[in-house]
């Protein structure tokens, strides 16, 4: 049973990484972090955003990312907006690939280890080393 299991799992991670060479050969760039779409108030008095009702600035389009542990915010574009769109989310689809790929692995790992430890072959070796 568990080999069947195993070359179901062996066929299931040709897939995802037939799958995952596809996406790395149609991404140029990545980026980390997160765009958002923000619109902000400015607390000048009298000022529209101040108003009732409020009409506050923006949107803006905003970039944030973690650099040496510290957060970095960027307003982009319009144009750089549409750029970090599609980047930001290829990374996302490259890392739920790749962790789709590791659940796989895992779960074959353990079928594939119990199945070593309980070899004859494996526990002749375990034998002889414990003399």
């Amino acid at each position: 049973m568990s080999a069947t299991r195993v070359e179901h799992y062996e066929a299931q991670m040709r897939r995802l990484a037939q799958r995952l060479s596809t996406e790395a050969g149609l991404v140029r760039w990545v980026a980390s972090g997160s765009l958002v779409r923000r619109s902000t108030v400015c607390g000048k008095p009298g000022c529209r955003c101040q108003a009732e009702p409020p009409r506050p600035h923006g949107p803006y389009w905003q970039w944030t990312k973690k650099v040496a542990g510290k957060t970095v915010t960027r307003r982009l574009s319009d144009a750089e907006a549409r750029l970090f769109q599609k980047w930001v989310g290829d990374r996302q689809r490259l890392r739920a690939t790749l962790a789709a790929m590791e659940d796989v692995s895992d779960k074959a790992a353990a079928l594939l280890v119990k199945s070593a430890a309980s070899s004859p072959r494996t526990a002749t070796r375990r034998s002889r080393a414990s003399r």
